[in-house]
């Protein structure tokens, strides 16, 4: 008898998402603009500094407009928004020299809200299960796991690639799913989900 079952989440909204993540690249990109121009003023003696900072950024805008499936995969999306957040931390220490106090906690708050998104892009992002275990059942969602104890769940129902739990409070949850099980996966899966429930 089989004593695990899981189900990828169907993300439906997941456009919508990669288009908020590609809007929040050109932000972030656009504030590194305005921190690699403050070298222009001395550009003879900050030529490195200015190549490091606003290359990167152009880049960013023009794989956003002309690359956007490369942001669609969540590890080169990752590894973009390490590069937002390094250089946002520059431009915040720069500032902090300059005791321009106002620009570096801006470019401070940026930066931290840049690592917020980054962790939540990680989650949204990567593929999310909904796992039915004898010890209890866990859901992934976007900013949490959720974990559901089997004696408050009275029923589990799989319709039209929606997996509905009805709790005995009366509530009920319902989830969009690839539903990919055979019908005999699927009847054991109903047995253990009474099994479970009746204990």
């Amino acid at each position: 008898m089989h004593k695990h079952f899981y189900f990828k989440l169907h993300k439906e909204d997941n456009p919508r998402r990669y288009l908020q993540s590609r809007a929040m690249h050109v932000m972030a990109a656009l504030f590194l603009l305005f921190y690699g121009m403050q070298y222009i003023i001395a550009v003879e003696t900050n030529w490195i500094q200015l190549l490091a900072i606003l290359p990167p950024s152009i880049l960013i805008i023009v794989l956003v407009i002309f690359k956007r499936s490369l942001f669609a995969d969540p590890n080169n999306n990752r590894i973009f928004r390490i590069l937002e957040i390094g250089f946002l931390m520059m431009g915040c220490m720069h500032f902090l020299q300059k005791d321009h106090n106002l620009a570096a906690l801006l470019y401070g708050f940026v930066a931290s809200f840049i690592l917020l998104i980054m962790w939540m892009e990680n989650r949204i992002f990567h593929d999310q299960y909904i796992d039915f275990k004898e010890e209890k059942i866990t859901i992934e969602l976007p900013l949490y796991t959720k974990s559901i104890a089997w004696d408050a769940v009275k029923q589990v129902m799989i319709k039209n690639h929606y997996l509905s739990v009805e709790y005995k409070d009366l509530s009920m949850s319902q989830y969009n799913i690839i539903d990919s099980l055979s019908l005999e996966e699927k009847e054991a899966f109903f047995e253990f989900c009474k099994t479970n429930i009746s204990l």
